[in-house]
């Protein structure tokens, strides 16, 4: 009878639960103008009400952020008169469940006359911008944050392709040796340990980055500190004692033209698109 009663409370549980994932849905249906949430059928906005809506359960965390589900802007949107909160807030930073986690596209419509009473507004939603939002919030203060890409974090972004974290705009590396800064950032993230150790190649010859003795050794044959120092001095001073007159000739007087020409340039030019 016990086993019997068990059963019948976890098939009752199992049904409710699916219940309020079919009323989760068909609410979904219903605040937007179509589409399923897929990449190749985004739910359509249309109207300041279904756009308010996708705010609304953002922000109390119902619908964890809308994770993988896409959106798109189907006509130009008129907030007029309309009290609006931000979509996406810092009230659950553990596990992101009142950020939008999604993908929205404008298609080239426009929101307009969105009015919001905020104490700061922070173009930008980076490193600086987002830990000056959250110190703000800490303090009390209403903030508004913009970006003009669809994610936080600015060019340290990551994004997960099949199950691995790749940085979008090429990797970036956090160091500090400041225990409060760690303990900082990991409320908000979680870090993987890396020691960063690429080799350049130029023209056939390999060096040690960033630069250490080893590099030193490579270029020079150097084996002491002392040495390096010296014939990066030595080409200091053949690169003369004049106003720099650009960022190359900059460069050489800081660390000679070896270090220049053959692990600096390339680089810079590969990471600007343009010759130095």
């Amino acid at each position: 009878m016990k086993r019997l009663s068990k059963i019948l409370s976890l098939l009752c549980v199992l049904a409710m639960a699916l219940t309020c994932l079919s009323l989760t849905s068909l609410a979904e249906e219903s605040a937007f103008a179509g589409g399923s949430g897929t990449e190749a059928d985004p739910w359509q906005i249309e109207t300041a009400d279904q756009l308010a809506y996708l705010a609304a359960t953002v922000n109390d965390g119902s619908c964890g952020g809308y994770a993988g589900q896409y959106f798109v802007l189907t006509a130009d949107i008129d907030l007029a008169g309309m009290a609006w909160s931000p979509i996406g807030n810092m009230n659950d930073m553990e596990n992101h469940t009142t950020l939008f986690l999604g993908s929205f596209d404008g298609q080239g419509y426009k929101v307009s006359n969105l009015s919001f009473e905020t104490d700061a507004f922070i173009v930008g939603a980076g490193l600086f911008g987002a830990v000056f939002a959250r110190e703000m919030t800490d303090a009390g203060k209403r903030c508004l944050v913009i970006d003009r890409r669809g994610h936080i974090a600015g060019n340290a972004c990551t994004e997960t392709v099949e199950g691995i974290a790749v940085h979008r705009y090429g990797a970036h590396i956090f160091h500090t040796n400041d225990e409060m800064v760690w303990n900082y950032v990991n409320r908000f993230a979680r870090f993987n340990r890396f020691t960063n150790s690429p080799i350049a190649n130029y023209k056939g010859e390999l060096y040690n980055l960033p630069f250490n003795m080893n590099t030193f050794h490579q270029m020079w044959g150097v084996t002491t500190p002392a040495q390096a120092q010296a014939e990066i001095h030595r080409q200091q001073q053949a690169a003369g004692d004049g106003e720099p007159r650009n960022l190359e000739e900059q460069a050489i007087r800081l660390v000679g033209r070896d270090i220049y020409e053959k692990l600096v340039k390339g680089y810079t030019q590969k990471q600007w698109g343009r010759t130095c």
